[in-house]
């Protein structure tokens, strides 16, 4: 069975970069085994190590990991594997394997701009069902995220409470304080005494963040 390194120097440039994240996430043999794990149905992490012998910690890290590759989710009802996602791995691997590029036309961003190609890879890979499912590791995903969220929370030029904001937030992920301060350190909303505004003119958001 070829590796997942051998896969992508195999296939180079072919293939998604995001389906190699979620290969290398799968590649190890505990994480596949917490992988399998919530495949049947959701759980907690203390549960998930119970059942599988491990150490709460150990399951913690490997949720973590497949949660960054867009596989895991967190709910009320503790973690489970994003079907979804598994869908679009097997789709892409199936396009591969005929040779072909996966193509899908671009999104419309929730401030009605068509989003480039490369960002609509992004919001595939990151936005499910309308949630966030986590929070990009990587500068450019998470700005491309960042600029999403701006149109979808601040829909109009006015000041919001930090209140509303939370509210607003918290319809796309629950950890609203790393994602209000990504916002405002990424210069895309303003701070002033527990007050927030959209920095950002709607026309300068469609720029694609380099690499």
């Amino acid at each position: 069975m070829l590796t997942v390194a051998i896969l992508a120097a195999t296939l180079g440039p072919v293939i998604d970069p995001d389906v190699l994240v979620a290969l290398r996430a799968l590649a190890e043999p505990l994480r596949l085994r917490v992988a399998g794990r919530l495949t049947r149905a959701s759980a907690s992490v203390d549960v998930i190590a119970a059942e599988l012998g491990l150490a709460p910690a150990a399951v913690r890290r490997a949720i973590a990991t497949l949660e960054r590759a867009g596989l895991a989710r967190g709910g009320d009802d503790g973690w489970a594997l994003d079907a979804r996602r598994l869908g679009e791995i097997g789709r892409a691997l199936a396009a591969i394997d005929r040779g072909e590029q996966a193509a899908s036309p671009p999104l419309v961003s929730p401030g009605g701009r068509t989003l480039s190609v490369e960002d609509s890879k992004v919001i595939r890979s990151f936005v499910v069902d309308g949630r966030l499912v986590s929070i990009p590791a990587g500068e450019w995903k998470r700005l491309v995220v960042l600029r999403w969220l701006l149109e979808a929370v601040f829909t109009d030029e006015r000041d919001y409470l930090e209140a509303e904001v939370n509210q607003r937030l918290a319809l796309f992920h629950r950890d609203v304080a790393s994602l209000r301060r990504y916002l405002v350190d990424a210069g895309l909303a303003t701070r002033d005494h527990g007050r927030y505004r959209r920095a950002t003119a709607r026309d300068d958001v469609a720029a694609t963040p380099t690499t």
